[in-house]
């Protein structure tokens, strides 16, 4: 799926649910934690189960990440509701555009 030299590699669906397990854990360091993995944990859970449902659990393990990272919460840096929100749904509309 992605690959990079600041992305983790997500070429099959072990190494997802791995990718997964670690984001859900709070395992990912913060120099792994990129654009492309943001969008490739959305459409992880997006695949899976309806939007809503996704938000809580990106909401919560994105907190989560960033608490174990030591990511200061504020304006500038951390959990962001609105931009999640839009990357979730723009998502989500990539993915049933394309019948996914």
């Amino acid at each position: 799926m992605l690959r990079g030299p600041d992305s983790p590699e997500l070429f099959s669906d072990e190494t997802l649910r791995s990718f997964i397990a670690r984001f859900e854990t709070g395992l990912i360091p913060g120099a792994e934690w990129t654009h492309a993995s943001h969008v490739a944990m959305a459409g992880a859970y997006l695949l899976r189960m309806p939007a809503a449902d996704a938000l809580e659990l990106v909401r919560k393990g994105i907190l989560n990440l960033n608490a174990q990272n030591k990511v200061q919460e504020t304006i500038l840096r951390g959990y962001h509701e609105s931009i999640t929100r839009v990357w979730l749904a723009t998502c989500d509309a990539f993915l049933q555009e394309s019948g996914l």
